[in-house]
């Protein structure tokens, strides 16, 4: 079957010369790739053209690539043009918990299109290239076009990317470190309203090079965390920024919500094993384990308001300290209920550490919370953010038996029944569970 519009011929994809090709490794690689990325189910569709409420949109605006269905579905469709005005169409759907909850469409719209580029440019050889560039090419093609659109030449984000991934692997006197770079439009902002940025500039007497072999010591004196070099990409890098932000919320100074701004982006890497890209906008890409992951922290904060009502700076400390868990291998359930007084039901055991309540918003009482968080066992936390207990054992009784989770998920599963519940995994994958009815789990 084919469709013509204006002169241009559509296709199935199932018809394409080398679609068998393309079913043996790259359909897999490519599911692999973005199920990993927006932490969701994919599943094909190769004959989008015999759905006849498909084939109407495409007929009204053939140039579209992304429909958001409802908040568990969106449908990409790919389109492969081997030649001028020749087009081949196929389905990607992304289904999972939330993915259409908040109106991102540039998200899904460059990745469309990445999709159908890397395709076409591997058309010529049957879709063997595809097997190349359906993995992690095509997310840093993706992250460097949706950073970098409009504001950086996207081959020097892509460069970035390449230059930190080889950073996040080097050490210093044997040991790996942190370290970090903002990427700004202007550094006349950071230069001339410091108290715009809350943190000082200072004019380094050695400038560094990006893209370059890496001068080990150079990158370990900043942290990436309070103090950072500071390019636009045009030049070498001559500033370092030291940030001064008190905010109490931690996420906000992990993000560092107070700095970027407009067009700013973060690369930090940390440990030997993450590299994370942060937009003002407050999205996260970090590899982590081998895996590219999209965070969005503000869609998170809508889902979780659906269960329980948090104020900014208890979600924030919340984010915290689950992300603490994520990034430094620690296998953890931290749950938040919405009703107290039945708390007790779900338990087996809990315990409580001291007879006056603390609060994990207070900083000072951080390294205790990271403790109880990573001893065996749940830790309880109030609405209002009171730590009530920690090493809590849950009556397994009550789940409900299933099979393809572990005992970890099924725990955290029934925890979700009177609230949310994060359950951090030790190669830091994050689910999180919220009323089973409506949304389930969601990873991110």
């Amino acid at each position: 079957m084919n469709l013509t519009i204006e002169n241009h011929r559509y296709y199935n994809f199932k018809e394409v010369r080398g679609f068998d090709i393309f079913l043996r490794h790259p359909s897999d690689l490519l599911k692999n790739t973005l199920e990993d990325f927006f932490s969701v189910e994919v599943v094909y569709d190769f004959a989008p053209l015999l759905n006849k409420k498909l084939l109407a949109l495409i007929q009204n605006n053939p140039k579209r690539n992304v429909y958001v269905d409802s908040n568990s579905q969106v449908t990409l469709l790919i389109t492969v043009t081997p030649i001028p005005n020749e087009h081949y169409l196929f389905v990607v759907l992304l289904k999972g918990n939330s993915i259409g909850f908040e109106n991102r469409p540039k998200v899904f719209n460059v990745m469309a299109s990445c999709i159908s580029n890397s395709l076409t440019e591997s058309y010529a050889g049957s879709f063997t290239k595809a097997i190349w560039l359906l993995g992690d090419v095509l997310i840093k093609r993706f992250i460097s076009l949706f950073v970098g659109m409009g504001a950086y030449s996207p081959y020097k984000i892509h460069s970035s990317i390449d230059f930190f991934t080889r950073l996040r692997s080097t050490t210093f006197e044997g040991k790996y470190f942190s370290s970090g770079l903002i990427i700004t439009k202007s550094i006349y902002d950071y230069k001339e309203c410091p108290n715009k940025h809350v943190g000082t500039l200072q004019s380094l007497y050695t400038f560094g090079k990006l893209f370059s072999s890496i001068d080990t010591r150079y990158w370990y004196l900043v942290d990436g965390h309070t103090s950072f070099y500071l390019t636009d990409l045009k030049k070498d890098i001559h500033y370092a920024f030291i940030s001064a932000d008190d905010d109490p919320d931690y996420l906000n100074r992990v993000l560092l919500k107070n700095v970027l701004m407009g067009a700013d982006l973060l690369f930090r890497v940390e440990n030997g094993r993450d590299l994370s890209i942060v937009t003002s906008q407050g999205y996260e890409f970090i590899h982590q384990e081998n895996v590219w992951r999209f965070r969005n922290y503000d869609m998170l904060r809508t889902l979780i308001q659906t269960e329980v009502t948090l104020s900014d700076s208890v979600y924030n400390s919340l984010l915290y300290y689950v992300l603490y868990c994520s990034k430094h291998d620690v296998s953890s359930i931290i749950w938040v209920p919405k009703d107290l007084s039945k708390v007790q039901p779900l338990l087996k055991s809990s315990h409580s550490f001291v007879r006056s309540s603390f609060k994990i918003t207070d900083r000072n009482y951080s390294g205790l919370v990271k403790r109880m968080i990573s001893s065996d066992g749940a830790t309880v936390v109030a609405t209002d953010g009171t730590v009530k207990y920690y090493g809590c054992i849950v009556d397994m009784n009550a789940a409900r038996v299933n099979a393809v989770k572990g005992t970890g998920e099924t725990a955290a599963g029934l925890l979700a029944s009177n609230g949310v519940a994060f359950k951090i995994s030790q190669d830091g994958t994050i689910k999180v569970f919220l009323n089973e009815s409506k949304w389930g789990s969601i990873k991110f």
